[in-house]
Protein backbone atom coordinates (compact mmCIF):
# COMPACT_ATOMS: atom_id res chain seq x y z
CA UNK A 1 0.00 0.00 0.00
CA UNK A 2 3.18 2.25 0.53
CA UNK A 3 4.38 1.62 -2.67
CA UNK A 4 0.95 2.72 -4.33
CA UNK A 5 0.53 6.41 -2.52
CA UNK A 6 4.42 7.08 -3.52
CA UNK A 7 3.80 6.05 -7.11
CA UNK A 8 0.57 8.30 -6.79
CA UNK A 9 1.96 11.17 -5.11
CA UNK A 10 5.02 10.87 -7.57
CA UNK A 11 2.44 11.33 -10.86
CA UNK A 12 0.92 13.92 -9.33
CA UNK A 13 4.27 15.86 -9.06
CA UNK A 14 5.26 15.10 -12.69
CA UNK A 15 2.01 16.03 -13.86
CA UNK A 16 1.52 18.96 -11.99
CA UNK A 17 5.59 20.28 -12.81
CA UNK A 18 4.46 19.26 -16.82
CA UNK A 19 1.74 21.37 -16.69
CA UNK A 20 3.63 24.59 -15.22
CA UNK A 21 6.29 24.50 -17.82
CA UNK A 22 3.99 23.37 -20.79
CA UNK A 23 4.65 27.48 -22.67
CA UNK A 24 1.68 26.89 -25.07
CA UNK A 25 -0.79 26.95 -21.99
CA UNK A 26 -0.86 30.87 -22.45
CA UNK A 27 -1.12 31.41 -18.58
CA UNK A 28 2.41 33.48 -19.04
CA UNK A 29 2.06 37.35 -18.49
CA UNK A 30 4.45 37.38 -21.99
CA UNK A 31 2.95 38.56 -25.30
CA UNK A 32 4.79 36.16 -26.96
CA UNK A 33 3.55 33.03 -24.84
CA UNK A 34 3.53 30.18 -27.24
CA UNK A 35 6.45 31.18 -29.74
CA UNK A 36 9.19 30.61 -27.25
CA UNK A 37 12.55 30.29 -29.18
CA UNK A 38 14.59 26.56 -28.64
CA UNK A 39 18.01 26.44 -28.76
CA UNK A 40 17.71 23.63 -30.90
CA UNK A 41 14.74 25.39 -33.40
CA UNK A 42 15.67 25.06 -37.21
CA UNK A 43 15.24 26.59 -39.72
CA UNK A 44 12.50 25.10 -42.02
CA UNK A 45 13.65 23.98 -45.51
CA UNK A 46 10.36 24.76 -47.09
CA UNK A 47 11.10 28.20 -46.55
CA UNK A 48 13.41 31.41 -46.10
CA UNK A 49 13.73 35.31 -45.26
CA UNK A 50 13.07 36.04 -48.84
CA UNK A 51 10.13 33.54 -48.98
CA UNK A 52 8.81 35.26 -46.08
CA UNK A 53 9.39 39.10 -48.07
CA UNK A 54 7.51 37.80 -50.36
CA UNK A 55 4.77 36.90 -48.54
CA UNK A 56 4.45 40.37 -46.79
CA UNK A 57 5.30 41.72 -50.72
CA UNK A 58 1.70 39.91 -51.87
CA UNK A 59 -0.24 40.50 -48.67
CA UNK A 60 0.98 44.75 -49.97
CA UNK A 61 2.86 45.00 -46.38
CA UNK A 62 5.57 46.53 -48.43
CA UNK A 63 6.90 47.56 -51.87
CA UNK A 64 9.89 49.41 -53.39
CA UNK A 65 13.48 48.40 -53.67
CA UNK A 66 15.00 46.42 -50.86
CA UNK A 67 18.05 48.07 -48.95
CA UNK A 68 20.38 45.46 -47.36
CA UNK A 69 21.75 46.48 -43.66
CA UNK A 70 24.69 45.54 -41.88
CA UNK A 71 23.21 44.14 -39.12
CA UNK A 72 26.50 42.53 -37.48
CA UNK A 73 26.81 44.74 -35.00
CA UNK A 74 22.94 44.00 -33.16
CA UNK A 75 24.00 39.90 -34.21
CA UNK A 76 21.87 39.23 -36.42
CA UNK A 77 23.32 37.88 -40.07
CA UNK A 78 21.37 39.27 -42.82
CA UNK A 79 18.91 42.43 -42.65
CA UNK A 80 16.58 43.85 -45.31
CA UNK A 81 14.52 47.18 -45.09
CA UNK A 82 11.44 47.86 -47.08
CA UNK A 83 11.32 51.44 -45.62
CA UNK A 84 9.80 51.43 -42.54
CA UNK A 85 9.84 47.56 -42.72
CA UNK A 86 12.73 45.94 -41.40
CA UNK A 87 13.44 41.72 -41.80
CA UNK A 88 16.06 40.16 -39.35
CA UNK A 89 17.69 36.92 -39.99
CA UNK A 90 19.49 35.32 -36.89
CA UNK A 91 20.94 31.82 -36.15
CA UNK A 92 19.67 31.03 -32.98
CA UNK A 93 22.52 28.01 -32.60
CA UNK A 94 25.63 30.44 -32.93
CA UNK A 95 24.83 33.52 -31.25
CA UNK A 96 22.81 34.38 -27.64
CA UNK A 97 21.72 37.91 -29.39
CA UNK A 98 18.55 36.31 -31.15
CA UNK A 99 18.02 35.43 -27.48
CA UNK A 100 18.50 38.45 -25.86
CA UNK A 101 16.51 40.16 -28.32
CA UNK A 102 14.02 38.06 -28.21
CA UNK A 103 13.84 38.76 -24.49
CA UNK A 104 13.83 42.49 -24.76
CA UNK A 105 11.09 42.07 -27.00
CA UNK A 106 13.43 45.00 -28.87
CA UNK A 107 16.27 45.63 -31.55
CA UNK A 108 18.37 48.56 -32.51
CA UNK A 109 18.55 49.25 -36.23
CA UNK A 110 19.71 52.18 -38.18
CA UNK A 111 20.71 53.50 -34.98
CA UNK A 112 16.86 53.23 -33.17
CA UNK A 113 15.48 50.90 -30.86
CA UNK A 114 12.50 49.21 -31.77
CA UNK A 115 10.09 46.44 -30.72
CA UNK A 116 9.99 43.41 -32.68
CA UNK A 117 6.77 43.22 -34.35
CA UNK A 118 6.86 39.81 -35.13
CA UNK A 119 8.34 36.72 -35.07
CA UNK A 120 9.13 33.57 -37.03
CA UNK A 121 11.62 31.40 -36.30
CA UNK A 122 14.44 32.79 -36.39
CA UNK A 123 12.76 35.46 -38.62
CA UNK A 124 11.72 39.23 -36.77
CA UNK A 125 10.10 41.60 -38.52
CA UNK A 126 10.37 45.20 -37.17
CA UNK A 127 8.30 48.51 -37.99
CA UNK A 128 10.59 51.55 -37.25
CA UNK A 129 8.18 54.11 -36.84
CA UNK A 130 6.37 51.68 -34.24
CA UNK A 131 3.26 51.58 -35.71
CA UNK A 132 2.45 47.85 -36.07
CA UNK A 133 0.71 46.53 -39.98
CA UNK A 134 -1.66 44.21 -38.33
CA UNK A 135 -1.88 42.96 -42.46
CA UNK A 136 2.03 42.54 -42.74
CA UNK A 137 2.49 40.55 -39.66
CA UNK A 138 -0.35 38.03 -41.33
CA UNK A 139 1.82 37.85 -43.77
CA UNK A 140 5.17 37.12 -41.82
CA UNK A 141 3.13 34.42 -39.89
CA UNK A 142 1.30 33.03 -43.56
CA UNK A 143 4.02 30.06 -43.80
CA UNK A 144 6.67 29.16 -41.35
CA UNK A 145 6.89 28.83 -37.60
CA UNK A 146 4.92 31.79 -37.28
CA UNK A 147 1.71 32.14 -34.55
Amino acid sequence: MKKYVMFLMTMVLLVSLTACADPSSGTSGNSQAGRSPNANQQTDAAYNLDDLIAAVEKAGGISGKPETLDVKDIGAERGIAYGNVVFLQYDPSSSNAYFDAYEANQVTVKGKTVQIGAINGPYFMVFLDGNVDQNAVNAFYSIGFGS
